[in-house]
């Protein structure tokens, strides 16, 4: 149950509490089943390539239900900012440990977090985010929808920060400039993969 620190505006503060950290290592737990699922559809070949991406930039905020906004992160990153030709033979191997999982899997969370935080417009206690986050399982895709095509401020720029996206401006630009056609022509992509349990 909460303790003293619950409603404390302090992260580190609040991160005291054992309630907060109990939703934060659910949450978690969460946001890494994501990732498991996004690596299951890709095909095998793409997912070796694209392991590069998930690391770095693979977060699962955005527009989308968090296994799609992985997926597209991390294509989205590939693509647009790929490893230099001089540096691709001499690469070593990406390895999807616990400790690099957990870093993209945290590095989710905050954005996700700080996107909860700058739509608010408020500051809401960071138990509250979590609840939320749980309560909806991560998924803000309903709740982003009225923000999306705005002018400014962009919604997921503070998202992108606080995350460390290594593009973070060039990301959260190209998020809020999908137009709803094709966000929804992505979406029915990732649907159709899920619902037939195939590789994209």
């Amino acid at each position: 149950s909460p303790c003293a620190y619950v409603g404390s505006l302090d992260m580190d503060e609040a991160r005291q509490c054992p309630y907060v950290r109990s939703l934060e290592m659910s949450l978690l737990g969460t946001i890494h089943g994501f990732y498991l699922k996004a690596l299951a559809m890709l095909p095998s070949y793409a997912a070796r390539h694209h392991v590069r991406g998930i690391l770095l930039a693979g977060h699962c905020y955005g527009p989308m239900d968090p296994v799609s906004n992985i997926i597209l992160s991390t294509v989205w990153y590939d693509a647009n900012f790929p490893l230099p030709v001089a540096d691709r033979g001499t690469q070593a191997h990406d390895i999807l440990d616990t400790l690099t999982m957990l870093r993209v899997v945290t590095s989710s969370l905050h954005g996700l977090v700080a996107l909860l935080h700058a739509n608010s417009g408020k500051h809401l206690p960071l138990h509250e985010i979590l609840k939320y986050l749980c309560y909806r399982k991560c998924d803000l895709a309903t709740m982003l929808q009225p923000y999306l095509h705005r002018n400014s401020p962009n919604p997921f720029a503070s998202a992108a920060a606080a995350a460390r996206h290594p593009q973070a401006s060039a990301w959260a630009t190209f998020l809020s400039s999908l137009a709803p056609t094709k966000l929804d022509q992505i979406r029915s992509l990732m649907i159709s993969a899920t619902a037939n349990n195939t590789a994209l």
